[in-house]
């Protein structure tokens, strides 16, 4: 059966309601920069149905409920579903983007956008690592690890050498720059959907969650 690429907008074909990854719920709540507690207080669930559903433990009815939410709020959920087995394939969210770019600037103000298009912290959580652990695996302070995430305090060749150690994970950082604005829209990750060659595939080992 045919990979089909679609975006998750509660429906595949009008025919059954995707249910997305785990992982694409915790990078959700992470875009909107919110805690789980935060997340449940604002979709009508309790914190712990957030932490089980983020682990791939709670019903549909949590999950679907939690998607919903961070659809209505802005968020896209992207990958492949092969329909006959309803696996997902490059899993990730992001912003929604403007349907025309760049936008003018009254669609502009309608959508969400960022000072910088990479967001590390995403990463991470797509990944399901603590800062500790991307660290030491990144070989970059705990503290640069930090200021990264945030997105100040740190340099160029920082900044590169982290992106460098997700893309090498298999992370893809999505964003579409609007350079009159300097801002960007559409932020967000996914993983990548296949590794072009067996290196790539040995280096994600190490990666995973």
């Amino acid at each position: 059966m045919r990979f089909l690429d679609i975006f998750f907008r509660g429906r595949l074909f009008n025919l059954m309601k995707v249910i997305v990854p785990a992982e694409c719920l915790r990078v959700a709540r992470e875009l909107m920069r919110l805690s789980q507690a935060e997340a449940g207080h604002e979709a009508d669930l309790a914190q712990k149905s957030v932490q089980r559903a983020e682990k791939g433990e709670a019903s549909p009815q949590v999950s679907l409920k939690l998607q919903s939410f961070y659809e209505e709020k802005g968020i896209v959920f992207v990958g492949s579903v092969d329909i006959a087995t309803g696996s997902v394939s490059g899993p990730g969210a992001q912003w929604k983007l403007p349907s025309t770019f760049p936008p003018n600037d009254k669609e502009a103000e309608k959508f969400h956008s960022e000072k910088i298009g990479v967001n590390f912290a995403a990463a991470r959580v797509l990944l399901n690592k603590s800062q500790k652990y991307i660290s030491s695996e990144a070989k970059l302070p705990e503290k640069t690890v930090i200021a990264l995430e945030r997105g100040a305090g740190f340099n160029d060749a920082e900044f590169d050498q982290l992106r460098d150690y997700y893309t090498k994970c298999g992370v893809e950082f999505m964003a579409l720059g609007d350079v009159r604005r300097n801002v960007y829209f559409g932020v967000g990750v996914r993983r990548r959907e296949v590794a072009s060659e067996l290196g790539s595939r040995s280096e994600e080992a190490n990666c995973s969650p």
